[in-house]
């Protein structure tokens, strides 16, 4: 190598200072301790945007921001920054800026159990190089607090600063802590209403080694199933809804008991099996705007009630009847046998052995009754198909607001679900009126005010209908072309494509037409008068924000340990 070849001393300190922050900066990233580790296992629910800055810098590709940028609602959007920013200076002495400005890192919320107490609820927020605002807003509430005549107490414990503030006219005969107490930790504040759990979490602020919030089995797989390929969220939910129950009553005291008596009838209904609904949210991430996953985590097969929801996989696509402009439609694969037999067994296990039966027997065979045998008319018919979908009201005004529903269940034997029907219809006491429609017979349940939609059913295309809109049925017996139908629409066929060859239920939605009525009566005053401080006149008109509204999808399919759910909006 020639001299001059050699890298001079400036370049290579240069390219040594590179290397070394580079490394330095992978060590604080791997060594980052977040909020979930420094937490106990029992933790009842958890909320968190892991990184607020990430998540805002990714909020500003979104659609929904480019419409608070369009320039004809700036005059709208200015009311509502000053309204907040009026009540934050008087309350805080702050803006809306100014707090988002302290928000760097994690923000998360928690209601767990630490050790000695029987519960404890708590917010963590890094606040990065924000500490003076902090401080102010610390100093406020002691201010306030002190003017209020409450004792406020200082503690320093684990290198933090703890104030404790009691709250004056706490309930005495409720066995937890009812205090106000927050501390500066490095560059995050705690609240918690526990000087026990604030403690708790400041014992573990390095990370716990095995028995983390982090690591618990449960949130383990959550993670697992809902984290991105990137292994990272901008938002992230998990609760346990029954421990956390069971926690709160435990907690109540003797005022808790009936909740305990409750919780106690749970267990062979089989509701206790469900361990966990834990949620992964992400934007702006490869073909989705928005993507969420959730989890619903069964320690065992599901029974019990828990039966009665099951939703086995199957390929699936909205019926030829659904029309494609439709404000939301779902369609379910549904075990109605599993079902039928969880309920016999669950009613059983009350009433004794046969009791189901019986009854179902002595239904059918009731002298004025109608002769329907619940299981051999009714659930023996169901093939498992119901698919349902919304539509918005054809009017502007506020009655109009309300959306339109019809739902579809498909049927083994479309002659003898119709036969049900008349046995059903012509026995006493039915509400409805028959009328023929293009050789269909449909039931209407007529209503006495003629502003109000018309309930009715019918039989038809193999399918038992009910729609809370006579005109949505007369839709589907007349017939939809396949050019004006959801399954052959553009909008939905570029959704469908990220659905899985198999699933339990999907849904899509295009809300456009359900939120402009709404909309344009904030618009037009009729419903901004709720709000007199805000002047929604100068909103512009529907047509302009239109476009930042988009169709979204969801799926659910089955997993190992309970149900997938997916929910996502593609990018434009």
């Amino acid at each position: 190598m020639k001299y001059r070849e050699f890298p001079s001393l400036k370049k290579a300190l240069l390219s040594s200072v590179a290397v070394l922050l580079l490394c330095a900066q992978t060590v604080l990233a791997a060594d980052t301790v977040t909020l979930d580790q420094r937490l106990p296992a029992e933790t009842y629910l958890f909320v968190s945007a892991p990184n607020v800055e990430v998540m805002q810098e990714k909020y500003k590709q979104t659609r929904f921001y480019q419409l608070l940028q369009e320039e004809q609602v700036q005059e709208f959007c200015t009311q509502i920054t000053e309204k907040i920013n009026e009540a934050l200076a008087e309350e805080l002495n702050m803006t809306v800026d100014d707090l988002y400005s302290i928000l760097s890192g994690e923000a998360s919320f928690a209601f767990f159990k630490p050790s000695g107490a029987p519960f404890a609820a708590m917010m963590a927020i890094e606040f990065g190089e924000s500490r003076d605002k902090v401080d102010a807003l610390i100093a406020k509430a002691l201010s306030a607090s002190e003017e209020q005549g409450s004792e406020v107490v200082e503690e320093e414990y684990a290198g933090a600063t703890l104030n404790v503030i009691a709250v004056k006219g706490a309930n005495p005969n409720v066995p937890i802590e009812q205090d106000l107490v927050f501390c500066i930790k490095d560059t995050t504040f705690l609240v918690s209403n526990s000087t026990v759990g604030i403690k708790d979490v400041l014992d573990s602020w390095e990370g716990r080694e095995d028995d983390s919030f982090k690591s618990s089995p449960v949130y383990t797989q959550i993670q697992t199933e809902c984290l991105p390929e990137s292994g990272e969220s901008v938002f992230n939910f998990f609760i346990d809804p029954i421990a956390l129950t069971q926690s709160i009553a435990m907690a109540s005291g003797p005022q808790g008991m009936q909740l305990q008596m409750g919780l106690a009838m749970l267990q062979p209904l089989g509701i206790t099996s469900l361990k966990g609904i834990g949620n992964c949210s992400d934007i702006m991430v490869g073909d989705y705007e928005s993507i969420s996953r959730t989890l619903f985590y069964l320690d065992s097969e599901p029974r019990g009630l828990m039966k009665v929801m099951r939703f086995p996989a199957a390929e699936q696509k909205p019926a030829e009847w659904v029309p494609a402009d439709v404000v939301s439609f779902q369609a379910f694969n549904w075990d109605s046998m599993s079902a039928y037999d969880a309920i016999v067994t669950i009613v059983d296990s009350f009433q004794g052995p046969g009791a189901t039966e019986q009854m179902i027997e002595g239904f059918a065979q009731q002298p004025d009754g109608p002769g329907i045998h619940v299981k051999k008319d009714l659930i023996d018919q169901l093939s498992g198909n119901i698919q349902f979908f919304t539509q918005a009201g054809k009017g502007g005004g506020i009655e109009d607001m309300q959306g339109l529903m019809l739902l579809g269940a498909e049927v083994k034997d479309e002659a003898g679900m119709t036969d049900v029907l008349t046995r059903v219809a012509e026995s006493p006491g039915f509400p409805g009126e028959a009328r023929e429609f293009q050789g269909t017979t449909i039931y209407e349940v007529v209503n006495p005010n003629p502003s109000t939609p018309t309930v009715a059913m019918a039989v038809a295309k193999g399918y038992f209908f009910f729609t809370t809109e006579v005109q949505l049925l007369e839709q589907v017996v007349r017939g939809v072309a396949a050019a004006d139908s959801l399954v052959q629409s553009d909008k939905y066929l570029k959704l469908a494509e990220h659905f899985p060859a198999q699933t339990s239920i999907i849904g899509f939605s295009d809300p456009t037409d359900q939120i402009k009525p709404v909309y344009e009566n904030f618009q037009s005053g009729q419903l901004g008068a709720l709000i007199p401080d805000i002047d929604f006149t100068v909103l512009p008109d529907f047509e302009v924000i239109a476009k930042y509204f988009g169709t979204s999808a969801s799926y659910m399919v089955p997993v190992g340990n309970g149900a997938l759910a997916v929910q996502f909006q593609l990018k434009e």
